[in-house]
């Protein structure tokens, strides 16, 4: 799905709670987000002290808000089916929280798992 330049600047300002709300409905709609990888599997950050997965909606926007902050790290799409059923049965099982759609360094709105699973089906009834 093609973004333009424009929205993601307006999107990219937005509170961290509103990129979330935007987040969740573009997962569900395009039934895939974006994360980063790093050279041992999935790239996983810190906020307080705490692991979190980042994730955002677009790779455009992943690009534009420098989501590869880690060296050697690369955005990498996956099918919303695999993040529920694959990703994040190993994340929650490994106590990591998610970040959704950080911006510059800074973190997104971060979740715990059973929040974001539970925005995603709410979501996902609207269609």
């Amino acid at each position: 799905m093609e973004i333009s330049s424009k929205e993601i600047a307006a999107v990219s300002m937005l509170s961290p709670f509103e990129r979330y709300n935007y987040t969740i409905k573009r997962i569900v709609d395009w039934e895939r987000l974006f994360t980063i990888r790093g050279d041992e599997g999935w790239a996983i950050l810190y906020v307080d002290d705490r692991p979190v997965y980042s994730l955002w909606p677009s790779e455009q926007i992943a690009t534009a808000t420098n989501a590869g902050i880690i060296d050697g790290s690369i955005i990498s799409e996956i099918s919303l089916d695999v993040f529920l059923n694959t990703v994040i049965p190993e994340l929650k099982d490994k106590g990591i929280l998610i970040n959704v759609f950080p911006v510059d360094n800074k973190s997104g709105f971060v979740v715990e798992i059973d929040e974001i699973v539970r925005d995603i089906a709410e979501e996902e009834a609207n269609y």
